[in-house]
């Protein structure tokens, strides 16, 4: 029976990193486009957009809660330099 438990945690720890590097993978698309791009490309893919910083002026806080529906972004000089979905 440990045995399985084991496999089963084992698993669900493989299921919940794939789901991270998906994640990781999309936020990756944002980096380098502009903010109106970056919206763009959020509404296509049915994300929410929210607007963290821009250019050193904080505009939200990063949420508390997580969600894969929400990309935060950073923008530094007309580009997108920091994307998470969370």
């Amino acid at each position: 029976m440990t045995n399985t438990i084991s496999n089963n945690v084992s698993s669900n720890n493989s299921s919940v990193n794939n789901d991270e590097a998906k994640l990781k993978e999309i936020a990756a698309k944002f980096i380098g486009l502009s903010k109106n791009s970056g919206q763009n490309k959020a509404e296509n893919s049915n994300l929410i957009f929210r607007l963290i910083r821009k250019d050193g002026e904080a505009f939200m806080d990063y949420p508390s809660d997580s969600r894969t529906d929400r990309v935060c972004v950073e923008i530094d000089k007309g580009e997108i330099t920091k994307a998470t979905i969370q």
